[in-house]
Formats: C-alpha cells, structure tokens, sequence
C-alpha cells in the first residue's frame, strides 16, 4: 500500500470518525434524551389516566347509588317534613282510627312548639296531639300499632286506659308528631 493510499484511507477514517462524533452529538445524544423524556411523560400519562379511570369507577358506583339514596330522603322527608303538614297528620291518625275500628272521641293538636328543654327531641320542632278513643282492647292495640307505623315520626308520650262499659274501653294518648321547619307554621 502507498503512503498516498494510505494517507487516503487516513483522512477518510478520520472523516468517518468525525462524521460519526457530529453525528452522536448533534442528532442521536439529544433525541435519545427527548425520547427518554418521553417515555417518562408517557407514564406519568398513564399512571394519571389509570387514577383517572379508579375516580370514574368510584363516581359509576356513586351515581348509582343515587336512586336509592332518593328513595331513602322521600321517607325521611315523609318522616320528619320541613313545615307541620298537620291537616295530613290528623287525617292519618282518622285513617288509623277508621282501620282499626275504634271510635275517636278528640283529636286535639297544640300549637307548635320547639320541642321540650329537657327532652331528648329539646329544640326539634313539634305538635303535640291529645287523642281520645275508645273501643276494645284489640281495636286499640290495632290503633296503637298503625299509628306507630304511619309515614310521619310520632312518639306516643302519654296513655291512659281506663274501663267502660262490658268490654268497652277509653283511651287517652298524647302524641307528638315531628317536622324540621321552624316552630310557627
């Protein structure tokens, strides 16, 4: 081999080389560190779109859940309404009174009040209702159970029983019927 041959070969490697190095630098050292960035957003992205797809999940289990939690405020709502409502009230306990085949002599509401101070229910406010019935002891027994089961939360306080004519008896109640609007109606 020549020296001119060689000196040939000797710049070309060098170009070579110097070609290679202007390359790694130029282009592959900063896409490599692009792609690298890269691949770390893409992760990120998928460990957030993976968070993002659980909180859709739970929100699914939620939502669906929403009917029956509707169901559930119409009943307490039903329970405990936001006003008085004591014309329904009353009415209901005339249903219970019709049903259970005893004859109401009184029925007699107080104007409403915020619930007694040393009470369990003290500031809740309430109406409290005299009731007297009379009937037999299976017609009051009937009476006491439908009034306890009626929509509206009634606390019975009060009762007295006292024996009439054969098997009649008389019943006084006081009855405390709850709403969680403000005191005056």
């Amino acid at each position: 081999m020549s020296t001119t041959t060689k000196r040939i070969a000797g710049i070309a490697a060098g170009a070579a080389l110097l070609l290679v190095v202007v390359w790694y630098f130029a282009l592959f050292s900063p896409e490599s560190h692009h792609l690298t960035s890269a691949r770390a957003a893409r992760a990120a992205a998928a460990q957030q779109v993976s968070s993002l797809d659980a909180q859709v999940a739970q929100l699914e289990v939620v939502q669906k859940q929403i009917p029956a939690d509707r169901v559930k405020l119409a009943s307490r709502t039903a329970a405990v309404p936001n006003n008085p409502q004591l014309p329904d009230a009353l009415a209901q306990f005339h249903a219970d009174a019709v049903l259970s085949g005893v004859t109401l002599s009184s029925l007699s509401p107080t104007e409403p009040t915020a619930g007694s101070s040393g009470s369990a229910t003290a500031g809740t406010p309430s109406i409290d209702v005299s009731i007297s019935t009379t009937g037999s002891y299976q017609q009051l027994q009937s009476f006491m159970t439908l009034v306890s089961r009626m929509p509206r939360t009634v606390v019975l306080n009060t009762m007295s029983i006292s024996a009439g004519a054969s098997t009649t008896l008389t019943a006084n109640f006081t009855a405390e019927i709850f709403y969680a609007g403000s005191p005056t109606p």
